[in-house]
């Protein structure tokens, strides 16, 4: 599981929990912060060079801390992504800087991310990217339908702070957190269950024992038909448009 945070002033995250959640989420790094009309963003794989981007932001900033559970750790694959092309640059060594006007950070495993992809008609490695092509494409009754139990950080150029999607878990003053498993005194073991066997949203998820529960409900039957009907209307929709084009 990877963490967000949305930091509302320069130094809200410590360099001390900065690290932590490097050690904890480690497969790379992304620091995002507005400048001018558009958004920086720097992605790295090594946290030495994130914290010092962040701690030189006067003011709004993005972190995401990677655990990777889809794609490849490498500086490609680190939050945010874009349903623009954000172009990198190697600035320094293990560096990299691009711009963009929108930018979305994701929290969590979403299973069914290749058939969504394959119905929008994107070609993406990891699961996250589809979440940032679905936000800006799909009504918002369906994205939050089929993303209720993601965690998502959403910042369009034109506002002053991202939005935070979902049941992120605690705020701490300037600091928003999508979770708090870096810190050890309140780390809970996790229970990690996948039905691989099916294409359909497994019963199961990956959730705290113990902590936080209140945040989530199951889904219920009716919800897993909901999901099922929105992929295949998506999937239907997708064909017509591959028609027309032939």
């Amino acid at each position: 599981m990877c963490l967000l945070a949305i930091s509302r002033q320069q130094g809200a995250m410590s360099r001390n929990e900065f690290m932590l959640a490097a050690k904890t989420h480690g497969d790379g790094f992304g620091v995002t912060f507005k400048e001018g009309k558009l958004l920086t963003v720097i992605k790295t794989m090594k946290p030495e060079l994130a914290y010092r981007e962040y701690a030189a932001i006067d003011g709004v900033a993005l972190l995401h801390f990677r655990f990777a559970t889809v794609g490849a750790p490498k500086p490609r694959n680190c939050h945010p992504f874009s349903p623009d092309k954000i172009r990198l640059t190697e600035i320094k060594a293990g560096l990299f800087r691009g711009r963009t006007t929108r930018a979305v950070g994701h929290n969590g495993t979403f299973s069914e991310w290749e058939r969504v992809a394959k119905a929008m008609g994107v070609n993406v490695e990891v699961d996250s990217e589809v979440i940032a092509h679905a936000y800006y494409s799909m009504p918002r009754w369906a994205f939050d339908e089929l993303f209720k139990y993601q965690r998502v950080a959403v910042w369009d150029a034109r506002k002053a702070e991202p939005e935070a999607i979902g049941a992120w878990t605690v705020s701490t003053g300037p600091l928003l957190l999508s979770n708090i498993g870096h810190r050890p005194y309140v780390r809970q073991p996790y229970v990690r269950i996948y039905n691989n066997n099916t294409r359909r949203p497994s019963k199961h998820r990956e959730e705290p024992i113990g902590f936080d529960e209140d945040a989530y409900s199951p889904w219920l039957t009716t919800e897993y038909a909901q999901v099922s009907a929105l992929f295949d209307e998506l999937e239907r929709e997708t064909g017509k448009r591959a028609a027309k084009k032939g």
